[in-house]
C-alpha cells in the first residue's frame, strides 16, 4: 500500500507532527529533476533499540522532548488514554513510571534525562502549542501536495520547556522486521525558536 501519513498532537505545552510518506517524490522547481526521499515509520521509530544507538542516545539525553515523546506514548499504551486534567497528581505519578520503564536502559539517571517539570506541561491543549504545531503540518500537507519540496523527514516535537521546535530524521534501513526497528540512524536536523 502507498498511503501517506501525517499524524500530530498536542499535550498541554509540548506537540508533536510525524510524517510516514514511505517513498516520496519532489521535483527541483527550476531542473524538474525527480528526487526520492524515504520515510521511517511511526512504529519504526518508537521501536528504537535505545541501548544500541550511541549517536541517539547522545541525542535523546540532550534533547528531552524526544524522551516525553517516547513517555507519552507509553503512557498511552498501558493506560488506554492521554493524561488528563482531572487526573493530573495521579497522572504524573503514571508519567514518573512510565519514565522510569522507558528511560532505565538509556541512562542511569532518567529524572536528570527527563526532570519531572516536563510533566507538569502535558496536560489538557493550549492554543499557541496548537497553532505552532498544527502550522508546521499544514505547512507539510501543502509542500507534499504540490512535490516542489522536500518534506521534514519525519518528526516534529515543540518541546514543553524550552519552547523551541526540533526536526529530527529517522534514517530506514532497506530490511524491514515485525520485532525490531529499521532505524540505522536518528539526528536532529533543525530547531526553530
Amino acid at each position: 500500500m502507498d498511503i501517506k501519513i501525517f499524524t500530530a498532537d498536542v499535550f498541554g505545552k509540548f506537540g508533536y507532527a510525524f510524517a510516514d510518506l514511505q517513498q516520496y517524490k519532489w521535483f527541483k522547481e527550476k531542473s524538474l529533476d525527480e528526487e526520492i526521499v524515504s520515510y521511517s515509520s511511526l512504529k519504526e521509530v518508537l521501536n528504537i533499540d535505545l541501548k544500541a544507538d550511541e549517536e541517539f542516545k547522545k541525542i535523546a539525553i540532550k534533547n528531552p522532548a524526544y524522551l516525553l515523546f517516547l513517555v507519552l506514548q507509553n503512557f498511552h499504551k498501558t493506560q488506554g488514554r492521554y493524561p488528563l486534567p482531572e487526573h493530573r497528581t495521579e497522572d504524573i505519578e503514571l508519567l514518573k513510571s512510565a519514565r522510569s520503564s522507558v528511560l532505565d536502559s538509556l541512562t542511569e539517571d532518567p529524572v536528570a534525562a527527563l526532570p519531572d517539570e516536563y510533566f507538569t506541561n502535558v496536560f489538557s491543549k493550549l492554543a499557541p502549542t496548537c497553532a505552532i504545531t498544527g502550522g508546521i503540518v499544514c505547512q507539510e500537507v501543502t509542500a507534499a501536495i504540490s512535490q516542489k519540496q522536500v518534506l521534514f523527514n519525519n518528526m516534529f516535537l515543540f518541546s514543553p520547556v524550552t519552547h523551541i521546535g526540533y526536526f529530527f530524521k529517522a534514517l530506514p534501513t532497506s530490511a524491514t522486521t515485525e520485532t525490531k526497528s529499521n532505524i540505522t540512524n536518528i539526528e536532529m536536523v533543525d530547531e526553530i525558536l
